[in-house]
């Protein structure tokens, strides 16, 4: 019998916040204060909160490219992931079409039963052929020296980090995303394989804590440069995923809770286990607007005094982690784990499993 795979808590925390970055961002974007016009106090630390959005998505890859490195191709991990995201991608869409009293049409419901593959979901789209590629990527990095793979590192930094943050980003090398992806598992493997740190501990903390505010200083200094000189350049230029600011801050994030010692603990397992779920709500296509507009009643807080307006994202993300936990529970144990009980195809998953190792 398969030993039970028991999770790390301080990167299973790591990949609560990773998410909780995520769903502040969508809180952000979809909430409505970044297109409020006049810079507020609410938009001014709605922008500071901002930039923690493309960071957890980095986070998201190094964390995987950091476990599963080490780890043998299953296609059952890519079954119960197309399982999660069908079972929320429909419940919304339902939810949806109940909420605004619209019947369900066949065409519409059709992309919604294969939102792996239709680009409902852009991340998870990247991540699931990221994750069938993952056998030859691991293969290539264990056959690397050393030497090798931070030369390797170095060489892409500069081609899909520096050079874009340096000039203009919207050119052929920072077009796409899914290179960076690519990048960014590279470095996480390469962190796990050569036990990569910084020489000097509190580096790691230094970084986790000045990162936000030094990329919340470029949106306010390009927010004032084209005030002052009736320019339009993008305020948002330095919180790209590729930038090399995001990429320092992810490493450093990482490392940080990497080296944090914490007790292993059963509830921040669930909650992490969960926490993918968030992202496909807060992200859903037609549930988006609903989630944060009609449950979360984000636009009434846009104007309220600031402590009211963040014990509202408090609460938003507090709620939606329970409420979310709560029907993930039920997902899992009602309907994941009754699914895997039928044998039925194991034999071919077997198969597969046998075909992609390397």
């Amino acid at each position: 019998m398969e030993k039970k795979e028991v999770r790390s808590s301080n990167f299973e925390l790591l990949r609560i916040l990773s998410m909780m970055m995520i769903f502040i961002y969508h809180y952000s974007i979809y909430g409505g204060i970044i297109a409020v016009g006049s810079y507020t106090i609410n938009k001014l630390a709605a922008l500071f909160l901002f930039v923690f959005g493309r960071v957890g998505v980095n986070l998201f890859i190094v964390l995987s490219g950091y476990f599963l490195i080490d780890s043998k191709f299953k296609l059952k991990r890519i079954i119960k992931l197309v399982l999660q995201v069908l079972f929320y991608a429909i419940l919304m869409e339902l939810l949806s079409d109940y909420i605004l009293k619209i019947k369900v049409e066949f065409k519409y419901l059709k992309l919604y039963i294969t939102p792996i593959f239709n680009g409902i979901y852009w991340f998870i789209t990247c991540y699931v052929i990221l994750y069938l590629i993952s056998p030859f990527l691991n293969k290539m990095i264990k056959l690397l020296s050393k030497e090798n793979c931070e030369k390797i590192i170095i060489v892409s930094l500069i081609i899909l980090a520096l050079i874009p943050s340096l000039f203009l980003r919207n050119n052929f090398i920072s077009s796409d995303l899914f290179v960076w992806y690519v990048f960014m598992y590279f470095v996480g493997a390469y962190i796990k394989i050569h036990k990569f740190d910084f020489k000097n501990s509190k580096t790691s903390k230094i970084i986790s804590i000045s990162y936000p505010f030094v990329c919340y200083a470029t949106i306010i200094i390009l927010i004032l440069i084209n005030k002052h000189f009736n320019l339009q350049l993008d305020q948002y230029y330095f919180c790209a995923l590729n930038s090399i600011i995001g990429f320092i801050g992810t490493i450093g994030i990482f490392l940080f809770f990497k080296n944090l010692k914490i007790k292993n603990s059963k509830i921040i397992n669930h909650f992490a286990q969960s926490s993918f779920a968030t992202y496909l709500i807060s992200e859903h296509i037609s549930f988006k607007n609903i989630f944060w507009n009609s449950i979360c009643k984000t636009t009434n807080f846009l104007q309220k005094p600031l402590f009211i307006f963040l014990l509202h994202i408090l609460a938003c993300v507090i709620l939606t982690w329970l409420i979310v936990g709560f029907i993930e529970f039920i997902r899992i144990y009602v309907l994941e784990k009754n699914i895997f009980k039928i044998k039925i195809f194991d034999k071919y998953i077997d198969k597969i499993d046998s075909w992609m190792q390397v």
